[in-house]
């Protein structure tokens, strides 16, 4: 099939004498309606609406859109979809349902007297995948998405106003950023990945996906040596990078008060908890350093010779305040001193989460 460019225009060009003369297609018509490629997936023969998203055509069914998809709703009630003229090209049927098949290049010629909707908004990917969700419905729930796929689902839903889509789509998206406390340790994800949700959070109305996505820029190294680099690389508005700024500057100074305050400091009861003389299982007892002299010092030297003065600074609220983590704790301080100390972690870092709301400017 020769593309749309390619045909020749009646009224300018004479045809020759005793061939039938094509009758002109309206120009307002030509004008809103280009050409399009058939989608291979949606193009129902019996459709009622030809949808043109990105650079694809689908021919739909109208009644179920306007059913699921306020949108398509609306543009009904008011009357503001293009209704494709009847244009004669003197094609055979033959040569027109080969152009399906083909899924070449098309325009409005081939289906007149259709509805025809133009989204210059969405993509033809995420137009695609939206119909994959809507049109092929399950019995059975499939596996949420992943959250690449999930994004696609929430434009395309957010810009035709589909619940069922969108329902489906928010699932995924929370699962891949929860907006509860990160679990110590948690893993470094790609910083773009961060950067990808907070965009799409925002253009979609997903205030709690931000927190999240926002401190996975916060702890990333990696995202900090990009922004050195290359501001330009990266895609964030200049208010989001300052409030990163200020919230990376307040916790590496939060973080490292608390750290620095050896176990049950400011506790008046830490002389009935603390075990004082304490018997490891399988190894000899030890004298908890809780009531020496030189307790404060001896925690603070432990702390800052470790690596838990730096790290917990990257990231406090993952980074996990353990004996594990900090060389040498299991000999001088005793374990009911170190459950105090991490109890008292764990509500900190709570406490520093829910501070983030403030300091990244989200709703609380």
């Amino acid at each position: 099939m020769k593309p749309h460019s390619d045909v020749e225009e009646p009224g300018y060009v004479e045809p020759a004498s005793g061939s039938k003369r094509s009758k002109g297609c309206p120009t307002d018509v030509q004008e809103h309606a280009p050409s399009y490629r058939q989608s291979p997936q949606y193009w129902y023969p019996d459709g009622s609406v030809i949808v043109i998203a990105g650079s694809m055509g689908f021919k739909l069914y109208r009644a179920r859109l306007n059913i699921y998809c306020g949108y398509f709703a609306e543009r009904a009630r008011t009357g503001e979809d293009l209704v494709v003229g009847a244009c004669e090209h003197g094609d055979s049927e033959e040569e027109d349902s080969s152009r399906v098949e083909e899924h070449t290049t098309t325009s409005c010629a081939n289906a007149p007297g259709l509805t025809q909707v133009r989204i210059d908004d969405l993509s033809s990917t995420d137009f695609t995948r939206f119909l994959d969700v809507l049109e092929t419905p399950q019995l059975e729930p499939k596996p949420l998405p992943d959250s690449h796929i999930a994004a696609s689902l929430l434009r395309a839903a957010t810009r035709l106003d589909c619940q069922i889509v969108r329902t489906k789509a928010t699932r995924a998206i929370l699962a891949a950023w929860p907006d509860g406390l990160p679990r110590p340790s948690a893993p470094l994800r790609p910083f773009q990945d961060a950067i990808d949700a907070i965009t799409l959070a925002r253009a979609c109305g997903m205030p709690e996906v931000r927190r999240p996505a926002f401190y996975a820029l916060l702890r990333d190294p990696a995202f900090w040596t990009a922004l050195a680099a290359d501001r330009r690389a990266i895609a964030l508005p200049e208010d989001d990078l300052l409030r990163l700024h200020e919230a990376r500057h307040t916790l590496q100074i939060t973080w490292r008060v608390f750290v620095l305050k050896m176990p049950g400091e400011g506790r008046a009861d830490l002389g009935s908890v603390c075990k004082k003389i304490d018997v490891p299982m399988g190894g000899p007892p030890r004298t908890c350093q809780s009531a020496a002299k030189d307790a404060r010092a001896c925690w603070r030297s432990l702390i800052i010779d470790s690596d838990m003065w730096e790290k917990g600074a990257v990231d406090p609220i993952c980074c996990m305040l353990d004996e594990k983590n900090v060389r040498g704790l299991e000999y001088v301080w005793c374990s009911e001193c170190m459950r105090s100390a991490r109890y008292k972690w764990f509500m900190t870092r709570r406490r520093w989460w829910d501070m983030l709301n403030r300091l990244f400017g989200l709703p609380d």
